[in-house]
């Protein structure tokens, strides 16, 4: 990316310079990444989840909306993390991606109970008995 100049005469001249010896896929590639970002623009800005849910297996918890799980899963899997913990704008199915770990919070009960439970660890008594 270039920076930004005075009436933008960097990006200008890269442009004129660069029109003559790119493919014109490059160019398309160039027009559809400027249309997709300016489209990014909608969508506000988030340092913070508000809303986390974590990925234990094929479960999802912390989030109810259906479409938001199957999601959730699918970057799981695409991640090749059986344990994935995510943070959201919020929960709800157009929610915006602000981070994920593959920690989970195992202060939270629901996830350590699915957490053992992938594990094959049957109670969590077993634990407190080590």
């Amino acid at each position: 990316m270039l920076l930004r100049s005075h009436k933008d005469t960097a990006r200008k001249a890269f442009e004129r310079v660069t029109k003559s010896v790119l493919p014109a896929s490059h160019r398309a590639l160039q027009r559809a990444l400027e249309a997709e970002a300016k489209d990014d623009r909608r969508f506000p800005v988030v340092d913070e989840p508000a809303v986390t849910a974590t990925v234990v297996g094929d479960r999802c918890l912390g989030i109810e909306d259906p479409v938001l799980v199957t999601r959730l899963g699918d970057l799981a899997r695409l991640a090749g993390a059986e344990l994935l913990t995510v943070g959201l704008s919020h929960a709800g199915k157009d929610a915006c991606f602000v981070a994920a770990s593959p920690w989970p919070d195992l202060t939270d009960d629901a996830v350590l109970d699915a957490v053992l439970e992938l594990a094959g660890v049957s109670a969590r008594g077993m634990l407190a008995g080590a």
